[in-house]
């Protein structure tokens, strides 16, 4: 069973949300946890235009920690499939990068805070959880 993770997830797990620390601690049982380079990327221009950039190292010991997370590259099939969606559906780089991600990794779900992602991921058939549900009403693949 695995997951994807966006930027949105990222900074609300970092600044202490509590749906997001929820969601953490039950994704760590036993869950696979893609995150797309270029979430990461995202991530870390969030943090450093709010100057809390300090935050990305405690990220990435955080990450380096997490043993079933996996950072996926954008190679050349997530991002011919991340052109296509963000052409198809009028999406972002990150929208179509973390679509596209779960797409390729044969994941059900996305964890998000952005809506734009939310919309898009449902579009394609995917589960999305965001702010406001528990893991209890997770639906995991």
């Amino acid at each position: 069973m695995a997951v994807v993770v966006d930027s949105s997830f990222l900074i609300a797990l970092l600044k202490g949300e509590k749906w997001a620390g929820n969601f953490w601690e039950e994704m760590r049982k036993g869950r696979r946890i893609y995150l797309s380079t270029v979430s990461l990327a995202m991530t870390s221009m969030s943090l450093w235009r709010e100057g809390i950039g300090g935050h990305v190292d405690v990220l990435i010991a955080a990450l380096k920690q997490a043993l079933n997370v996996s950072i996926v590259l954008l190679d050349v099939k997530i991002a011919l499939e991340a052109g296509r969606l963000m052409y198809s559906t009028r999406s972002g780089l990150e929208e179509g990068a973390v679509v596209a991600t779960a797409i390729l990794k044969e994941c059900n779900t996305i964890i998000t805070k952005n809506e734009k992602l939310a919309e898009t991921a449902r579009k394609q058939g995917l589960n999305v959880v965001t702010p406001g549900m528990t893991p209890n009403e997770f639906k995991g693949d």
